[in-house]
């Protein structure tokens, strides 16, 4: 899997690459924006940045275009609050730094698995908010 790893994250770019994934790491939004426009990333962890909703703005612009794969923001607080707000601003999964790696790695191959499965269309396109299941 190629990780996109935007913010500060050089322990967790570090576990990653120990585990056999690609990680490519990207101080900012626009770094980021350059590296998916080349389209080699499969999903993007988006943690340790100063604004990360200017970081997700960033991303549901290029989900526009249908550029962007999906996104996991790593939050500081593990409150509901919190991560509500994440998942509003258009992360396709939001979870506490403080959880273990091996549930980053079980959302991450979830969230590179829901990408991939035929048929899928690109979440702006799905009308759901990014992904998130819809309660009939």
């Amino acid at each position: 899997m190629h990780v996109l790893l935007v913010g500060d994250g050089c322990s967790l770019a570090r576990t990653l690459q120990r585990a056999g994934h690609q990680v490519t790491v990207a101080a900012s939004a626009a770094e980021a924006r350059a590296h998916v426009e080349v389209g080699r990333v499969e999903v993007i962890v988006l943690g340790g940045v100063d604004a990360p909703a200017d970081s997700l703005r960033v991303f549901a612009e290029l989900r526009r275009a249908e550029l962007c794969p999906p996104v996991l923001l790593l939050v500081e607080q593990d409150g509901v609050q919190t991560r509500i707000a994440g998942l509003d601003a258009g992360a396709d999964d939001c979870v506490a730094r403080s959880c273990s790696f091996e549930e980053v790695l079980a959302r991450l191959r979830a969230l590179v698995r829901r990408a991939a499965a035929p048929g899928t269309p690109p979440a702006a396109s799905r009308g759901d908010g990014g992904g998130r299941a819809r309660r009939g």
